[in-house]
């Protein structure tokens, strides 16, 4: 079973504007900032109690934007 990270496959579609409708990209782009939200938190945890996953997380994010 395929794994997800931020986004399903099916947002992923739909951002990408490859499927789905304005109104439907707006309630996919609410789902997002939420988690992002979220993230926040988990970046918290990782940085304080999982510093060896915090550091690979901070390198999958800038390493590669």
């Amino acid at each position: 079973m395929p794994t997800r990270a931020l986004l399903t496959e099916r947002e992923r579609d739909v951002l990408g504007q490859q499927a789905g409708n304005s109104a439907y990209r707006s309630t996919v782009r609410s789902r997002v900032r939420n988690r992002l939200s979220e993230l926040e938190a988990d970046i918290d945890v990782l940085a304080t109690h999982e510093p060896e996953l915090y550091e690979q997380l901070c390198e999958a994010v800038l390493d590669e934007h």
